[in-house]
């Protein structure tokens, strides 16, 4: 089958188990119940791409699609949109963002593409500060990359971060407050984060790699 027909066929295979006789587990799904799935499929996707097992990505790229059909025709039931909305909106959005494309702005390198990219997207969502754009980082991100993004969204320097973390980490060894010690350990925590974005650094898959060399040493 073409990849249109292979499309068509899955629908129909989604609405099936969403119907009045579908599976019951489908059709008592919401967008909360299924949210953890989402991202445990998301997470999967990028293992496979992790391992370099393109098998486990076809696998793994098929189960976040179901995820996105799932979501697509909860909301058409609901009344807000359909997977065609979803499509067309992708589809508008990849050319508005593209200018340098599909319009007059310029771009010779990746860099510059994304700049082109974040430009176009803060013009669209009104986004013209620095708080604005920080704002705008999802709370959803797992909190390390969540913080190196809203550190290079402030424009702020952090010169002296090695300097503060070992201040704060006096400051950790001595109190006895509990609630005092989460405090200081997730300032600890943030100017690590500073550092890694000082240095262009990726602090979750810098944790992540050292984390499987944790486990490695045990075997």
């Amino acid at each position: 089958m073409s990849e249109e027909e292979q499309f068509v066929e899955l629908c129909k295979i989604i609405d099936e188990l969403l119907g009045e006789n579908g599976c019951p587990w489908d059709k008592a799904q919401t967008h909360q119940s299924l949210r953890p799935h989402l991202l445990e499929e998301s997470y999967e996707v990028a293992e496979a791409i992790d391992n370099n097992n393109m098998y486990e990505l076809q696998e793994e790229l098929g189960d976040l699609l179901l995820q996105v059909f799932l979501h697509s025709r909860i909301a058409q039931k609901q009344g807000h949109f359909n997977l065609s909305d979803v499509i067309k909106g992708l589809s508008e959005k990849m050319v508005r963002r593209h200018s340098h494309i599909f319009a007059t702005d310029k771009a010779f390198s990746p860099e510059e593409a994304v700049a082109t990219w974040e430009a176009n997207k803060n013009k669209e969502k009104a986004i013209f500060s620095p708080l604005e754009n920080m704002q705008a980082v999802p709370k959803a991100l797992p909190a390390l990359e969540r913080a190196q993004k809203v550190i290079k969204r402030s424009q702020k320097e952090f010169p002296d971060c090695i300097n503060e973390i070992r201040i704060l980490l006096d400051k950790l060894e001595c109190t006895p407050n509990n609630e005092e010690k989460k405090e200081l350990y997730g300032n600890i925590l943030f100017y690590m984060s500073a550092i890694s974005a000082k240095m262009q650094i990726n602090a979750e898959f810098s944790l992540t790699n050292f984390i499987q060399e944790f486990i490695n040493t045990f075997e």
